[in-house]
This record gives structure tokens, sequence and C-alpha cells, in this order.
């Protein structure tokens, strides 16, 4: 008897999810800040309600919180991004000189093992490559061009980001205002037969995002903390810059942290300076994986229920594509959510009489 009641939510609910996706394509220059704004909020409203219960009143906890988050981009902008990107051109400028470094110190094993004079070899590779380069043909640049077309079109998206800046403290500021009536003011339009269903799915889907997506963005931030200082003390070439690119993409299973070891291994190598940078980064890299393991997110995550490594990957690249950076940033609450629906959707198909072989 419930079957047809059943099959009508499901069916409102998908027309409603494509028509909140179609929108959010179309507006997503306008959509993608208030989207953003929104999840800072989502994330920042359990801290909020902390300093809340703690006779603080909500608007001054609000500008603590967002004054707070502000002084420490500015922080970061003003004195870390400079440090790290002087560490890269200075290590750029010495690319060449390492390299030919490395050839050389190399060059009398590979000579004996395999016959192959490594500084022939490498003046060969270079004047095969400026010959290459003199031949190519427009066709030969196309995905270049492709590439570069993402670049300029990337540098007009960082342009809005840098405009949206101004314009998503403010929306969080007053989301985070009015979150709990925000929470409870979509109820009045859901019919009340419907209300404990759709109350059931938001609980199931705070839960993923509280548990998951937040707890894994703390995991994320903590790992590329504990990278960047256990390779910048080992001295591990843009051991800084290395540790944030590992700990920021962690959240791709194997991929941060591996790639991260990777380039680490290869820079030590290519800026020798004995074994001990080496050694660093191989105790830094077995240290906070063992921590990650064991302690930091079975503390942090515990077991929720999360994304497999194979959706992760897709979200991101489907997520980056269709929206680009803000895309990438959303990626994973979206999937998170998809998921719950999926797997709800899959559910009540069970229990169908056309699954469970009845009369429809």
């Amino acid at each position: 008897m419930d079957a047809p009641l059943l099959s009508r939510q499901m069916k409102i609910t998908l027309i409603a999810a494509a028509i909140a996706a179609g929108l959010f394509y179309v507006l997503r220059d306008v959509v993608a800040p208030v989207a953003f704004a929104f999840l800072l909020a989502y994330f920042l409203d359990p801290v909020v309600d902390r300093l809340e219960a703690r006779k603080l009143l909500r608007t001054n906890g609000i500008l603590v919180i967002l004054g707070a988050a502000l002084i420490v981009l500015m922080v970061v902008v003003v004195v870390f991004v400079p440090l790290v990107i002087e560490e890269a051109q200075r290590f750029i400028a010495r690319l060449p000189g390492l390299l030919t470094a490395l050839a050389d110190r190399l060059g009398p094993l590979l000579k004996q093992w395999t016959g192959l004079d490594a500084n022939e070899w490498l003046d060969q590779s270079t004047a095969r490559l400026s010959a290459y380069a003199h031949k190519l043909t427009a066709a030969d640049l196309a995905p270049v061009t492709r590439i570069l077309g993402s670049i300029f079109s990337g540098t007009y998206a960082a342009l809005l980001a840098l405009v949206s800046l101004f314009i998503i403290p403010i929306f969080s500021f007053y989301f985070l205002r009015d979150f709990d009536r925000l929470k409870r003011k979509p109820l009045d339009w859901v019919p009340p037969r419907h209300r404990e269903w759709l109350v059931a799915v938001v609980k199931e889907i705070d839960d993923v995002l509280a548990g998951f997506v937040r707890g894994q963005v703390t995991v994320c931030l903590i790992l590329a903390a504990l990278y960047s200082l256990g390779y910048a003390v080992s001295g591990v070439p843009l051991g800084v810059l290395i540790g944030l690119f590992a700990g920021l993409l962690s959240f791709i299973p194997y991929f941060g942290s591996g790639v991260g070891a990777g380039l680490a291994v290869l820079l030590c190598l290519l800026d020798w300076s004995g074994w001990g940078p080496l050694v660093g980064a191989g105790a830094t890299f077995a240290v906070v994986q063992t921590l990650e393991s064991f302690v930091i997110t079975p503390r942090i995550v515990g077991d929720r229920v999360g994304l497999s490594p194979l959706v992760v990957i897709i979200a991101l690249m489907v997520g980056g594509e269709l929206f680009g950076f803000a895309g990438v940033l959303v990626a994973l609450p979206a999937a998170a959510v998809v998921n719950i629906l999926w797997r709800r959707a899959g559910e009540r198909y069970r229990r169908t009489s056309f699954f469970t072989g009845g009369q429809a």
C-alpha cells in the first residue's frame, strides 16, 4: 500500500535534485561563493555553538571565529607564502647545476653498469628537445594551447575568487547567525507524512558530513603541519612546500603522502648533502603515516561511513571539470550526500513489489 507513495517521494526527490544541480551549474559563478559560504558556516557552527554555550552572544562568537580565521589567513598570505615562493625560486635557480652535478656523480656508475655516458646523454637529450621544439607545428601545440586556455580560464576564476573573498565572510556571518533557524525552516514546507523520513535522511547526511568531511579536513591540516615540520627539520629541499602538498592532498588515499615522499627523496638526491635529509625524509614519512593510521584518523574521523578511494577521485575530477576550483571544494561533501541518497534509494527499491516479485 505504501509502495506508490514511496515511489512518488523518490521521483520528487530526484526531480528536485536534478533541478537544483542544473540551476547550480547555470548560475555557478554566482552560486559558488554562496555555497562555499554555507559550507564554511556549516563547519564552523559547532564552534560557535560551544562559544554560545559559554554565555558568549552568538553574534560576538561569530565575529571572534571569523576574525581569528581572517588573522590566520593574513599571516599565511603575508608571511608563509612569500617564504615558500622564495624557497622555490632559489631551488629552481639551482636546478640546472644540480642536474649537472648529479650526472657527474652518477656518470661513472652508469658507464660502468650500462656503458652509458650520463653527460653525453644529457647533452644529447637537450639537443633533441631543442630540435624538436623548432619542428613543432600548430597541431603539435594544440594540447598545450588547451592547457594554456585552462590556465587563463583558471586565472579568470582566481580573480572571481579574489572578489568572492570579500563576499564569503559576509554570507558566512549571516548564515552562522541564523543557522539554527535555517535548519528548522525547510521542515515547515515538508508534508507531515514525509517529515519523519526526511529528518532521518538529513540526520544521516549531517552525521556523515560532520564525522567524515569535517574530520577529513582536520586530518589534512594536521598532516600538512606534521609533514612540513618533519621535512623542513630534516633539511629536505622545498620541505615546507612538499609537506603542505602531501598533507592537503591526503584526502586522496595514498596520493598525497606517496607523491610527497617521492618528491622528498628525489630532491634529496638532486641536492645531495649527505644521508641526513634522506634518512630524515624517510623517518618523517614513517612516523606521520603511523600516527595518521593509528592515532589521528581513528580519533578524529573514527569509524564514520566514508567514501571509497575510487569515489573520491571521480568526485574530485567531476567537480573540477564542471565547476572549477569551487567544484573541487564541494566535491567531497556533495559525493557524501549523493552516496547516502543512493543507498537510501537502493533500500527503498529492494522493498518494492517489483524487486520482491509481488504485484506492482
